[in-house]
C-alpha cells in the first residue's frame, strides 16, 4: 500500500460529518448515559457540573442538537446569557424547523436587554410553529411575549392601506 492509501485526512473526515465520537470509537449508548447524568445534574441545580458534562457531549458529537440545547440551558441558568446564545444558535442550525432554540434565545436576549433581537427570535419561533400541534405551547408563549413587548403580530395578514384600497 502506498502512503496515500493509508493516510487519514482529518479535513475530509469532518467535511463528511465525522465526529470526535467516531474518531474515539465511543458507543452512542455511552454518550446517552452521560447525557442522562448531565440532565440529572441540571435538574438538581448543579449547573457548573452539568455544563461540563454537556460541553463534553458537544465536543464528542457536535451534530447532536439536544446536547447543544442542554449546554445552552445550563449556561442560561447560570446567567451566562451570551454563552447560552452561542449554544442555542448552534442548536437552531441543527434543527432549523424546531422553534425551541429560538424561544430560549429570546429569553437570553431579553435578559441582556436586546429587545429587538428577542422580538426577531420570537417571530421566528412563531413562524416555525406554524400549525403544528406539538408546538402549540411555544406558539402561545411566543405570541404572548410579543404582545407584552409591543411587537406587531407578523403572523396576521396586513391590512391594505387606504391608497391600496382605492386602486
Amino acid at each position: 500500500m502506498s502512503q496515500s492509501e493509508t493516510s487519514f485526512n482529518i479535513v475530509d473526515f469532518f467535511e463528511k460529518c465525522g465526529t470526535f465520537q467516531d474518531l474515539a470509537g465511543i458507543d452512542s449508548n455511552t454518550l446517552e448515559g452521560l447525557y442522562s447524568v448531565a440532565h440529572h445534574l441540571y435538574t438538581i441545580n448543579k449547573y457548573k457540573e452539568a455544563e461540563q458534562a454537556f460541553a463534553l457531549l458537544c465536543f464528542y458529537n457536535h451534530l447532536e442538537r439536544k446536547y447543544w440545547l442542554g449546554l445552552g440551558a445550563v449556561r442560561q441558568m447560570q446567567k451566562k446569557h451570551k454563552e447560552a446564545l452561542d449554544a442555542f444558535s448552534y442548536a437552531a442550525m441543527l434543527g432549523f424547523d424546531d422553534p425551541s432554540a429560538h424561544m430560549y434565545s429570546a429569553d437570553c436576549y431579553l435578559a441582556i436587554g436586546q429587545k429587538e433581537h428577542a422580538i426577531n427570535a420570537l417571530n421566528t419561533a412563531v413562524e416555525l410553529c406554524g400549525t403544528n400541534p406539538a408546538h402549540k405551547v411555544f406558539k402561545l408563549r411566543a405570541k404572548g411575549l410579543l404582545e407584552v413587548l409591543g411587537a406587531p403580530d407578523l403572523s396576521k395578514p396586513k391590512e391594505k392601506s387606504s391608497k391600496q384600497k382605492a386602486r
